[in-house]
């Protein structure tokens, strides 16, 4: 539920401004963008910080639709990875409690930024469900041997014929 999961764009006063207000639903999760650099990843964690400091601060780092070549169309000339565990690591040193990257990145993501770093992990897919227009996937399972912490499971669920039984047949996977 919203909560769960919030989310958030902008830049300095206005980023203090917006997570002020959010906080007042005291979401476990808030997240920003690791693009918006480390000083704006610093005003969120100061906002967050005296307003709902039991809200964890996690920054989206690469949206899993996109690949290597995206990155070329818009004139950013490293690789995903590498791009991944810069602002991974930028995201630690900015004092965020972790990140949201695809399940290709979760074991260089928890080598390079330590096990209490969360791992949040969009772009799953259980067995025989469609990609849509996600590029970098994997199973539920495969995640969490991977070290995800929490995955994001949406259109396997929402767009399922019986999503209480497609939520049950994910957690029986898992185990």
């Amino acid at each position: 539920g919203i909560r769960d999961l919030v989310r958030s764009r902008g830049l300095g006063d206005v980023y203090k401004r917006q997570i002020n207000t959010l906080s007042s639903l005291k979401p476990a999760i808030l997240n920003v963008h690791a693009l918006g650099g480390k000083k704006m990843m610093e005003y969120a964690l100061e906002a967050i910080s005296q307003s709902s400091p039991e809200t964890h601060l996690i920054a989206v780092i690469i949206l899993t639709s996109l690949d290597n070549d995206d990155l070329s169309a818009m004139g950013i000339d490293i690789s995903i990875k590498t791009l991944v565990s810069n602002l991974a690591k930028l995201t630690k040193e900015s004092g965020l409690s972790g990140v949201v990257c695809s399940s290709e990145e979760i074991k260089m993501v928890r080598q390079s930024c330590g096990k209490n770093f969360k791992i949040i992990v969009p772009g799953i897919r259980p067995e025989g469900f469609s990609k849509n227009d996600q590029k970098r996937v994997m199973t539920p399972k495969e995640a969490m041997l991977l070290g995800a912490d929490h995955l994001v499971i949406g259109r396997p669920i929402t767009e399922s014929k019986d999503p209480k039984n497609t939520v049950i047949d994910i957690v029986n996977s898992i185990k």
